[in-house]
C-alpha cells in the first residue's frame, strides 16, 4: 500500500504523529489470537493499493469482507478482522475470522478491474485460508468478478444467485438485526423498561441505506413504530410513526437522497440535524452505518432504552461502559450483525437462501438469549458477555489442536 508519510496527512502534532504510526505499524496490534498473516498487494498499472488480514484460522477458513474506501490502513483492517473472528466463534461457525481493503475512491474507480487485480495476486490464500465475502462498496456483482479471477466458486459468498450465491442484498445482515431485537423483548421484558411486545416498540434508525432500510422493514412488518430515520443530510422525526413502506416504494422509484427531502410533505414530520438522531427518544436505537456515532461527548445525550449496533463500530468502548452503567441495554455488532457470516458460512457449505434464513434466525435467536441471559444475572454488559464466549471456543479449539 502507499506509504502514509506527512506529505499526504496534516499532522498538527506528536499525538497524531504517534497515531499514524500505530495505525500502519503491524506489529503493535499482534497477540495470541493473531493476525497469522498481514498481505499488502499493489498493480502498478491501475494504481490498485490492497491489504488482506487473515487473523485467526483455528476455527476454519477465514472469512471477511472486502471493502472499498481511500481512508483504510492497516489496523483498522485487522480490527473489522478481528471482529469477525469472534463473530464466527461467538455465532459457533466453522470459520474463522478475515478483513480486506483496497484503497480508492470508489465513485472514481472501476470497481470490478480493481477486485480481478485484487483477487489475482491474493489468490494463493483462496479458498484454503480466507474467503471473500461483501462489504462496504463491495456486493454480489463484485464477488462474482472475485471468484471468477481465482477460478474457484468457493472463493467467495455473497455471490448472485445464478451462481448459487446468497448475495448480502437479499438482506441478512438487517435480518439478523432484527431477530435480534425480537429477541431482546422476548428475553428480557421482566427485567428492562422495555415494552413487553414488539408492536409497542418506537424505533430510532441512523443510515437509512440498505442494512437500515432492511431493519426498518422487518421491524414495521412486526407492527413496531419507527418514529425517526437519518441519512446522510439530516434526520426526519414522526412521533405517530413513519410509513416505512412508502419510503421503501419511493427508493425504487426516485433519487435516494430526494426521498427523505419529500416526505416533508407531511406536515406531522419534523426535520431535524442528522446527528439529532441520537437524542431522541425512543424504546431502541439501530446505529447502523457511521464509525463512533456514540462517544464519551454526546453519549448523555442518548435517549434510549435499548440499542441494537450495526457495522462500522458505532459505539466506542468508553461510551459502551457508560450506557452499562445508565442502564442501557447494547447488544453488540459480532452478535447484532452475524448474520452475514451465517450466510457466507450456509453458502460456502452448499446451503440455499431458504434455509440459510432460518440457520441465521436459529443461531442468533439462541445466542442472543444466552448474551443477555447471562449479562442480566451477572450485571456484566453484553459486549463483555458476547466476547468471551467467543475467546472461550477460539481457546478450546487451541487446546484441542495442541
Amino acid at each position: 500500500m502507499e506509504m502514509i508519510t506527512t506529505e499526504n496527512i496534516n499532522i498538527k502534532n506528536d499525538n497524531n504523529l504517534i497515531k499514524i504510526f500505530k495505525d500502519i505499524n503491524v506489529s503493535a496490534f499482534l497477540d495470541k489470537w493473531g493476525p497469522l498473516d498481514v498481505i499488502q498487494v499493489y498493480d502498478p498499472e491501475i494504481n490498485m493499493q490492497g491489504i488482506l488480514v487473515i487473523d485467526n484460522t483455528i476455527l476454519g477458513p477465514s472469512c471477511g469482507g472486502i471493502k472499498i474506501s481511500p481512508i483504510i490502513t492497516p489496523r483498522q483492517i485487522f480490527q473489522h478482522a478481528r471482529k469477525m473472528t469472534l463473530s464466527c466463534a461467538l455465532i459457533n461457525l466453522d470459520l474463522g475470522g478475515a478483513a480486506a481493503g483496497i484503497r480508492a475512491n470508489p465513485f472514481e474507480i472501476d470497481k470490478i478491474k480493481f477486485i480481478k487485480s485484487f483477487a489475482k495476486r491474493i489468490s494463493p490464500y483462496v479458498p484454503e485460508q480466507f474467503i471473500a465475502c461483501p462489504d462496504l462498496y463491495v456486493g454480489q456483482e463484485e464477488m462474482a468478478a472475485f471468484a471468477d479471477e481465482v477460478g474457484d466458486r468457493q472463493g467467495a459468498t455473497g455471490k448472485p444467485e445464478n451462481m448459487d450465491g446468497i448475495p448480502y442484498e437479499l438482506g441478512v445482515i438487517g435480518l439478523g438485526m432484527g431477530i435480534t431485537i425480537e429477541t431482546v423483548i422476548e428475553t428480557s421484558n421482566n427485567s428492562s423498561s422495555l415494552p413487553n411486545d414488539i408492536s409497542e416498540l418506537k424505533i430510532a434508525i441512523q443510515g437509512f441505506e440498505h442494512i437500515g432500510q432492511t431493519v426498518a422493514k422487518f421491524l414495521a412488518n412486526k407492527g413496531a413504530k419507527i418514529v425517526a430515520i437519518s441519512d446522510l443530510d439530516f434526520t426526519i422525526y414522526d412521533s405517530s410513526g413513519i410509513d416505512i413502506n412508502k419510503i421503501l416504494e419511493s427508493y425504487s422509484e426516485t433519487n435516494e437522497k430526494q426521498v427523505l427531502k419529500g416526505l416533508m410533505a407531511n406536515k406531522s414530520a419534523k426535520k431535524l440535524t442528522k446527528n439529532d438522531i441520537i437524542k431522541i427518544t425512543c424504546d431502541i436505537f439501530v446505529p447502523s452505518t457511521a464509525n463512533s456515532i456514540i462517544t464519551d461527548e454526546n453519549v448523555h445525550t442518548c435517549d434510549a432504552k435499548c440499542i441494537i449496533e450495526g457495522i462500522n463500530d458505532p459505539i466506542t468502548d468508553s461510551a459502551d461502559l457508560i450506557l452499562h452503567k445508565n442502564n442501557v441495554l447494547v447488544l453488540p455488532d459480532i452478535l447484532t450483525t452475524a448474520g452475514g457470516a451465517i450466510s457466507s458460512h450456509a453458502e460456502h457449505n452448499r446451503i440455499g437462501s431458504e434455509s440459510a434464513f432460518s440457520l441465521i434466525e436459529s443461531r442468533i435467536r439462541e445466542t442472543t438469549e444466552k448474551v443477555i441471559g447471562t449479562a442480566l444475572e451477572s450485571d456484566i454488559s453484553p459486549r463483555r458477555i458476547a466476547k468471551e464466549i467467543a475467546k472461550e471456543r477460539i481457546l478450546q479449539a487451541m487446546e484441542v489442536q495442541k
